[in-house]
């Protein structure tokens, strides 16, 4: 199975269930839209940051943001001559977390939309390629790349960001014929997607207890995009048939328990799909949550809607 944003992961990379009458859908809204394609988006109260190519550079990416209340574009927040892949907010500021690939060289960088001021994150950049990175209160979640006994890995890392310390929670060899996505990263969870040929599956790690969990798929159909709502004790995520676009849907269950049937919350129609990362932002009222996602017409264009109040905005 190939699905359609294998491209821009790939970029990245080398340099039970309730009754269909028993839901109530969600509506996917507009958030960013653009003549190219835009990709991983995070949001808070002022901005949203998100990947971005143009038309006329289909194979360069960049770091962008929009301010949210004018939808005004704000800086970007890769250097001139770099790539620059998002990866989040720093709660309760305006500084986000991304990864700067220059040439052979890809580091993570936080950037303060106040200050435009851009900085190496401190302690987490070694000689490797470090890459998809996600950041909360507690943690900084991120991949890099190794070799060991001639052949070559992708790490995931947690960075304890009050100890200063780095842990890798698991590691893939690597293979031209399976990639990985970063899902998000709360106080306690970290999540992820690994996709094959096959299908994809979406894992959920838990610091107290050191354990790796995936989130169980009905007949091995596609799940991928866990995003982290620890505030209210769920994870969303997308599952979907084979192939782009084939009945997309989204999803919660609960942390806790992964054995409770889960909750449809909002479906896609034929043709259209979510990307492999989604991520939680405060809605404009601040009491809920909007779901963000990168919506793909399979095919033709890709840009970033949101799936609004899809849970209480948490303390």
């Amino acid at each position: 199975m190939r699905r359609i944003w294998f491209i821009a992961a790939a970029i990245a990379v080398s340099f039970a269930l309730v009754a269909t009458s028993a839901w109530a859908a969600i509506t996917p809204v507009k958030v960013v839209v653009e003549p190219a394609a835009q990709y991983y988006a995070f949001g808070n109260d002022s901005y949203v940051a998100y990947n971005s190519n143009s038309k006329a550079h289909p194979d360069h990416w960049d770091a962008l943001s929009i301010h949210r209340p004018s939808g005004a574009p704000a800086p970007r927040l890769n250097a001139a001559g770099t790539e620059g892949y998002v990866g989040g907010f720093d709660p309760g500021t305006n500084t986000a977390l991304y990864q700067q690939v220059a040439g052979d060289a890809s580091d993570l960088y936080f950037f303060d939309l106040d200050t435009r001021k851009r900085t190496k994150v401190p302690g987490v950049n070694t000689a490797s390629w470090e890459w998809q990175p996600r950041i909360s209160s507690s943690y900084i979640f991120f991949f890099r790349n190794y070799s060991a006994g001639g052949d070559y890995y992708t790490g995931l890392y947690l960075w304890n960001r009050a100890k200063k310390f780095g842990t890798r929670i698991e590691a893939y060899r690597w293979s031209k014929n399976a990639w990985l996505d970063a899902g998000s990263v709360g106080d306690r969870y970290a999540s992820w997607t690994r996709c094959t040929l096959d299908t994809c599956i979406a894992y959920v790690y838990d610091t107290q207890s050191g354990r790796i969990r995936q989130i169980p798929s009905k007949n091995g159909r596609p799940q991928y995009a866990p995003t982290l709502d620890e505030a209210n004790g769920l994870v969303f995520f997308v599952r979907s048939g084979f192939g782009c676009g084939v009945e997309v849907g989204f999803w919660s269950v609960p942390l806790s328990n992964f054995s409770a049937a889960p909750t449809k919350i909002a479906s896609l129609p034929a043709g259209i799909d979510a990307g492999n990362m989604a991520s939680l932002m405060p809605s404009r009222d601040g009491t809920e949550n909007d779901l963000l996602f990168a919506r793909i017409d399979c095919g033709r264009s890709t840009d970033i809607y949101a799936l609004p109040g899809v849970s209480p905005l948490g303390p």
